[in-house]
């Protein structure tokens, strides 16, 4: 598994180990980190969208406001 999606698991609050992620044990916190996990995705992309070519900037914030992230 790549290390950076470790990396954005662990920030948002899943525990990772031996290239597996586990969720926390109630359905309420795993879709609190569910969607942190996919914040951070969403921003992760777009930071590197925005570093790409002219119009990178543009399509960063459009990539942002599809799913609603700020």
């Amino acid at each position: 598994m790549n290390e950076r999606i470790k990396d954005l698991a662990k920030q948002s609050g899943f525990y990772v180990y031996d290239d597996k992620i586990f969720a926390p044990t109630t359905s309420e916190d795993t879709t609190k980190f569910q969607l942190k996990f996919v914040e951070l995705l969403v921003k992760e992309c777009a930071e590197i969208t925005k570093n790409i070519g002219e119009h990178g900037h543009i399509a960063a914030n459009e990539i942002k406001q599809n799913f609603g992230v700020k």
